[in-house]
């Protein structure tokens, strides 16, 4: 058996890439552990298979990000840090599978949407629906719904929390009276449902009851059209409306080849007579 062996040799020996041997020696995980006095041709040793092995081990296997095999490697013999970094992995680990469980929870809720809406016999434009009590955490904001996107797209990221279900729904809030005095729609607040406590937003109780929906292809002409439409509705059939309404879409519909392609509801809470 050879006492030597080139970094090609060793590869081909233990069916690894030169790159990744070289990688290896750059950030200093492995070195060639014999240089050729004469020649100062370096060169691995029978012995450094075993700890290639175990290099590809806890990265393949376990994971293990080649920076922290290091500290493992160095800190053989010591059990009490060999834990404690062996413990850290698996944190990180369990925060990825909840990363990932929640990304497959998002994709089957979108390819729900779809099939419902495919499938739909009648597409209602407006209808009742009775709805069960929301919990809606907002972030304040007084901006005409004209100038809506900057604030979707500058504060999106500060409402998605990955315990939350309900990220792929977002809402507007608007104030019924404050249209009817001005003709112009004014939203108060951006966010979402939550069963859960959002910390560092607001919340409104939106209650349990029916609640007039209209729906629409997105446009800041047709929000105000399709207000409009149901506040006629109402008023036609002598309905009592909460003051504080919602524009409902989805965060993405992956459908929607622009921001006019997507649909849209209008919630408002009827009261019982």
């Amino acid at each position: 058996m050879k006492k030597h062996y080139t970094i090609g040799e060793m590869a081909k020996i233990m069916n690894i890439s030169v790159k990744a041997l070289r990688n290896y020696e750059r950030i200093d995980l492995l070195n060639p552990s014999y240089q050729d006095p004469i020649t100062n041709y370096r060169y691995y040793t029978y012995n450094q298979c075993f700890t290639i092995d175990i290099i590809r081990y806890m990265n393949k296997i376990l994971n293990i990000p080649l920076e922290d095999i290091k500290q493992l490697l160095q800190a053989s013999g010591d059990s009490t840090e060999l834990r404690k970094i062996l413990a850290s992995q698996r944190l990180y680990l369990r925060q990825q599978i909840a990363k990932y469980e929640y990304s497959i929870q998002l994709i089957d809720n979108m390819v729900a949407d779809m099939v419902y809406r495919d499938t739909m016999i009648s597409y209602e434009k407006q209808y009742e629906l009775y709805m069960m009590p929301r919990n809606f955490y907002y972030l304040e904001i007084n901006a005409p719904l004209e100038e809506i996107d900057k604030y979707v797209n500058r504060s999106l990221s500060q409402l998605i929390h990955t315990k939350n279900i309900d990220n792929d729904t977002i809402c507007l809030m608007f104030s019924k009276s404050d249209f009817e005095k001005t003709g112009k729609l004014m939203l108060m607040g951006f966010g979402l449902f939550s069963e859960q406590r959002l910390n560092g937003l607001q919340m409104k109780k939106f209650e349990e009851g029916r609640y007039l929906v209209q729906r629409f292809k997105y446009s800041e002409e047709n929000c105000v059209c399709a207000l409009e439409d149901l506040l006629d509705s109402a008023k036609q059939q002598n309905f009592c409306l909460d003051d504080y309404g919602l524009l409902v879409s989805k965060a993405v519909d992956l459908t929607a080849k622009n921001k006019y392609d997507y649909d849209m509801e209008l919630q408002i809470f009827r009261f019982m007579k």
